[in-house]
Parts: structure tokens; sequence; C-alpha cells
């Protein structure tokens, strides 16, 4: 350790919701904790998405509620008065694209470490902002540590990839006695935009042409949800169909465990952590070829199987030849358990962080980075309405102003 004791760590976001940037958040806060860090998340917003409600924080995962009102302004000021007060420390800000306009206006003392998740414009659009500013850049996949280098050449000596850790001792996969069907699960957003949840009603179809003994077990909800029953009903196979609606994390970690394959066939993602979750478990992913992230870390044939996006005839054909074999089945099932304990690991992730977080501070207390001082940066999305705040709030500031030139023209009359 460069200190006798570990800094504050503050890891951000604007909401909290069941997706994967905030189970990362949650198992780095836990895992640093148990490493003697002092580390919490810093909840900034109030999330309104009806159709992603967020859910209750884990008990075992301290949050610092960072809810304030008024204008932009005051929140950015706000904000860098409680990181100073901490200092010093480090802020990791995930998805938190507003807020993190305040990383030009913090002393060296905030170790400012800006995440990235995905190939989002609104994340692209923050490393070419805030890159100059940004101790460091974290990004979950070589592919997206490229693409931030790409977007702004300036910030490539100080990308690192990390790629999402998962625990593989409490998740154990089951084998299938002969003569059980197949069973598939699949768990996140219901929706067809991204997910292309609407591929599985065919998908289900071919494998019952096809006379394959299998189910799937469905986790989550969203906007698509009433549309896919309907359709699996349209198509005759909702009895090959378990709806679980929306399970707690754990729980869904425990799904994985009673189920063989994982279907997946989004058409984009960044680092997946359901994949990465299910093969912790031995369930073995059938997913859509659509990203470079994926690639990093399913090996078609070896640890799981690829099919070209929307291809359901793909998918069927995948399934039945795991299904016909069962021996081949498990010995990509161990494969799978196998590549999650040596390469994405929760332990890897975890001090991967820690010594990140020590490059950081050595760098900063022996001067090779030092923070370019300047005003805020403010994301090109923030409407002057939004940077004001509330219109009751800039009426009330408007008022005060015309009672004080008042009151001072009063007193300039006197004289």
């Amino acid at each position: 350790m460069l200190t006798e004791k570990p800094m504050k760590v503050f890891v951000s976001t604007p909401h909290w919701i069941l997706n994967g940037v905030c189970v990362y958040i949650a198992n780095l806060v836990r895992g640093l904790r148990e490493e003697g860090w002092d580390a919490h998340v810093l909840k900034t917003g109030i999330h309104r998405n009806k159709r992603s409600p967020e859910v209750p924080f884990p008990s075992d995962v301290p949050v610092i509620p960072f809810l304030r009102n008024g204008s932009w302004s005051s929140r950015w000021k706000d904000l860098k008065c409680f990181l100073e007060s901490q200092s010093p420390c480090v802020y990791l800000h995930n998805g938190d694209w507003i807020y993190a306009g305040v990383t030009s206006v913090l002393s060296d003392g905030v170790i400012a470490i800006n995440t990235v998740h995905n190939r989002d414009e609104e994340q692209m659009e923050q490393i070419e902002r805030l890159g100059g500013v940004s101790n460091a850049i974290m990004a979950v996949s070589h592919y997206l540590g490229r693409l931030a280098i790409h977007r702004a050449p300036f910030v490539e000596d100080r990308v690192h990839v990390i790629h999402h850790g998962v625990k593989t001792g409490r998740l154990c996969g089951k084998s299938r006695a002969e003569g059980e069907p197949l069973r598939m699960i699949y768990t996140g957003r219901m929706v067809q935009e991204q997910k292309r949840v609407l591929d599985f009603p065919a998908i289900l179809e071919e494998l019952k042409k096809g006379g394959v003994n299998a189910t799937l077990t469905l986790v989550g909800d969203g906007a698509e949800r009433k549309k896919l029953r309907d359709e699996f009903c349209r198509r005759n196979v909702l009895e090959m169909v378990e709806d679980r609606g929306q399970l707690s994390h754990w729980e869904t970690l425990d799904a994985y465990g009673a189920h063989d394959l994982l279907l997946f066939p989004s058409a984009y993602e960044g680092l997946s952590l359901t994949v990465l979750e299910s093969m912790a478990a031995g369930c073995l992913p059938v997913a859509a070829e659509s990203q470079p992230e994926t690639n990093e870390i399913i090996k078609d044939g070896v640890n799981g199987c690829f099919v070209h996006v929307g291809d359901v005839k793909g998918f069927a054909t995948a399934v039945k030849f795991l299904q016909e074999r069962p021996e081949r089945r498990r010995e990509m099932q161990e494969r799978a358990r196998a590549t999650i304990k040596n390469q994405f690991s929760m332990n890897m992730m975890i001090q991967k962080h820690i010594e990140l977080f020590e490059w950081c501070d050595r760098r900063r207390r022996d001067g090779v980075w030092k923070r370019p001082m300047g005003a805020i940066r403010r994301p090109p999305q923030l409407s002057l309405r939004a940077r004001l705040g509330p219109a009751r709030v800039v009426l009330g500031k408007w008022k005060k102003i015309a009672i004080q030139t008042i009151r001072l023209g009063r007193q300039n009359g006197q004289h």
C-alpha cells in the first residue's frame, strides 16, 4: 500500500436498477470493503423510468444519498465540496454523465476515473470531454479500450482494461438426467430493439418442429413482455415457457445453476455480466455473435456457441446439437466455468482496481500527473433549462435579486 490507510472510494451512479452496471458497482464496493478500503456508492439522482424501476440496495453495500435540487452549477459546487472534504479519495463515475462534469475543477487530491461500460455515444463523448482531466480511463473490455483511444488519442497512456469479475464458489451447474428436458434460460430486459426477445417464440417453434425436448425460463421485465406472451400463444409454444418475472440478483444467480443453456440473442452488448454469471454456474451460453466484447469471453465450440444475429434456425440448430450430445455439453460447461475462474474471477477484478488506484496515487504523489484546471465541462446534452434548475428555483432566485435591487435603490435614494 502507498498509504497506511487506504483512501476512501466513491462509486457514483444516478440510479439503482437491475442492470449490469449496478451489479458491477455492488460487486466492486463489496470487494473493496473486504480488502479494507472504505468504499461507498454515491447515489446522485432520482430514477423516473417506470419501465426499469429502481430496486432496493443490497444490505451489505453502503450508500451515500447525494440528492440535490437547484441549478446544476450549485449541484456541481456541492459535489466538489463533498469530494474535496474527503481528499485524498477516489471518484469513479458510472453513467453519471452530468455530475461527472465536476472532474475538471477538482484538486489533485481527488483521483477521478472515467469508467467505460459500453459504446453508447454518451460514454464516448464523455471520454472526449473529460479524458484530459481524468487520472485514468477504465474500460471493461479491450475493444472498448481501443475505441476510447480512437475517440480520444490523448488518453492512450491512461487507459486500463479491467474485465468484470464474478464469483464461482457459490454457483454450481447441475447436470440433467436422461429423458429430462433441456433447460434454457434468458435473463434481462424484455425489449426487442437490443435484446431481440421476440426471436424466442420462433426459436421454440423450430425446436418443437425438430422434436427437441426443451424449456425456456424467462427472468426480467420490459416493454415487450405482453407481446412476447401473445407470440408464444400464436405459435403454440407457451407450454415450453416459464415466466418468473423480475427476480433479485441472488435469485437470478441461483437460477443459472438450475439450467443447462443461456439463450442470448442480443444484437449488441458490452462485456455482458449475464454471460459471465451464467458461465460461472456451468450454464452454457448460446449467444448472438454480435459484439467484439462477447468474443473476449466466448470461444465458439469451446465454452459456448455463437449464432448470427436474428438467425432463429441457427439458434435451434445449436440447441439441438447440444441436446443430442450431453457429454460434449458437459465438457463445454466445465470449460465455461474454468474460463471464469481463470480470467474473470471477482478477486482478479478487485485486485486490478486496487492496482489502478495505487498507480493513480503514485503518479499524483510523484507529480507525474497534474489535473489541468479549468471551468466545469458541461455535457452538450444538458439543456439551458436543466442548467438553471427547476422553474420555481429559478423564479425564486430572480425574485430575491429583484427585491435586493429595489431595496438598494431605495437606500441610494435616501442618501
